[in-house]
């Protein structure tokens, strides 16, 4: 039997910059206006992510996720149409 061994810290990452700014993003756009609104609200108007796997953070402010929210909500759209 191998031996186990156990560490809070993954042995694995980081992740592909393009990858994890494209997970981000995905992310807050799943929160939905309403609930991405709040954070901003709550967090002087900064949205903050970490990636579990390779804890990198990562800062959106208020326009950045306007801009995603906006854009996704033009894509849902144009889909329905």
């Amino acid at each position: 039997v191998e031996d186990a061994t156990f560490s809070l810290h993954p042995k694995y990452g980081p992740c592909e910059q393009t990858d994890l700014e494209g997970r981000m993003v995905r992310a807050i756009a799943a929160l939905g206006r309403e609930e991405a609104e709040s954070l901003l609200e709550e967090n002087d108007g900064m949205v903050e992510i970490r990636c579990d796997f390779c804890s990198h953070t990562r800062q959106f402010n208020r326009e950045e996720v306007m801009s995603m929210l906006e854009a996704v909500e033009k894509a849902s759209a144009s889909r329905s149409s």
